[in-house]
């Protein structure tokens, strides 16, 4: 572990794909995809589960996997798996009698915002996943669900002792040890030429190679001017950063909280943006424009420490935490693999990925059901995921 610090809210991202059911009425819903234990699942709810993963690998529809039989077989085996999982915890839930009500979500809603740093990093989240509320609420009643199953099946009493987490600490010392981190805020102006391709495509199917190009660079050309004027503002009034920030910088998640980035570390970044960091003065703005394959970055290095390895009083209340996680992860895994045992799965022969109808293999649920893993504060993985 080369990074240890807060974990907060994309395992509750990555949740949501199995989020289903939120669409009204339509003639799919009268296709037949599933039945799990009796229970029908519909086309309506498969579309929705293929598009959101549509959405999360970038892509814009179902025509850009249509020739590949490898991604293709691969999305519908991923797809059929939240279907299936989705129906054995709904019946997990109704078997024990559990109900998530309105003030719950929000309530849970709420701590995970004040985590994150407020409205404004959130809702720059959500648009960043493709999410829209409806369903990110939907996503955070599914987690509680999930909960209150350990709960209600004998997982209430799960805890991890000081001294458990001590033998841990002191059997894997490497794993607490931290490389030179740099801490920095930035402006981005985009320029990602695959993304600018796919907008010009999706506007004239039959534009030209050379047009295209053209295209770019003039995009280039402009965000690069605009990237100039702000760091000639920030250089004037290095106070202005933030709120410059908040209302040019094209990274949306860390543009709401004034550009911050937080901690990152080599390797975790995109390469110049690294360089630039090394070589800027801590506390100073950097004093030339960086660019990366993401864009114009306006930078200011605010903080650099030291190689170090955490203490065990340091890391003592977030390894608690994990190794708490990875025991509910297990037992959640054991229960999903009993339901799975006693299920009576049967999927529609059209809507079964190609190995699965040749090998007649069964349809393969391992994972689907675990407990979404958490990640770094967004702003720490921003760099070198959203710019």
């Amino acid at each position: 572990m080369k990074q240890f610090q807060p974990k907060l809210l994309a395992g509750l991202l990555a949740a949501s794909l199995v989020v289903v059911g939120l669409t009204g009425c339509n003639k799919a819903d009268a296709v037949k995809v599933a039945t799990v234990n009796g229970v029908v699942v519909s086309k309506t709810q498969y579309d929705e589960v293929y598009d959101q993963l549509l959405k999360k690998l970038g892509l814009e529809s179902s025509a850009q996997v249509e020739e590949n039989d490898v991604l293709k077989n691969t999305l519908k085996q991923m797809t059929l798996n939240k279907l299936i999982v989705n129906a054995l915890v709904d019946a997990g839930a109704k078997e024990s009698g559990i109900k998530i009500s309105k003030e719950e979500i929000s309530t849970f809603k709420t701590e995970q915002m004040d985590k994150l740093g407020g409205q404004k990093v959130f809702d720059a989240l959500l648009t960043q996943h493709n999410l829209s509320e409806e369903e990110f609420d939907e996503t955070l009643r599914r987690q509680l669900v999930m909960n209150k199953l350990i709960e209600k099946n004998g997982g209430s009493d799960i805890q991890v002792t000081e001294a458990e987490a001590k033998k841990y600490y002191d059997a894997n010392k490497k794993e607490f040890d931290v490389p030179e981190q740099i801490r920095s805020k930035h402006i981005l102006l985009k320029v990602v030429e695959p993304e600018i391709k796919r907008e010009l495509q999706k506007k004239d199917p039959k534009i030209s190679f050379e047009k295209t190009n053209e295209a770019i660079e003039t995009l280039r050309a402009e965000k690069k001017a605009k990237a100039e004027e702000i760091l000639k503002q920030v250089k004037a009034d290095p106070a202005k950063f933030e709120e410059l920030a908040k209302k040019n910088s094209e990274d949306l998640v860390s543009g709401a909280n004034g550009g911050d980035l937080g901690y990152m570390q080599e390797g975790y970044t995109e390469k110049s943006f690294w360089e630039a960091l090394k070589k800027g003065k801590t506390n100073a703005l950097y004093p030339t424009l960086v660019e990366s394959v993401f864009g114009y970055h306006v930078i200011f290095v605010q903080d650099k420490q030291k190689p170090h390895r955490l203490t065990f009083g340091e890391a003592k209340k977030e390894l608690s935490a994990r190794l708490e996680d990875q025991k509910k992860q297990m037992f959640l895994n054991k229960w999903m693999n009993d339901q799975q045992t006693t299920a009576s799965i049967e999927i529609e022969e059209a809507f079964k990925p190609q190995e699965v109808a040749d090998s007649g293999a069964g349809t393969d649920i391992s994972g689907g059901a675990q407990q979404a893993p958490q990640q770094p504060q967004a702003q720490q993985a921003a760099p070198a995921k959203t710019h």
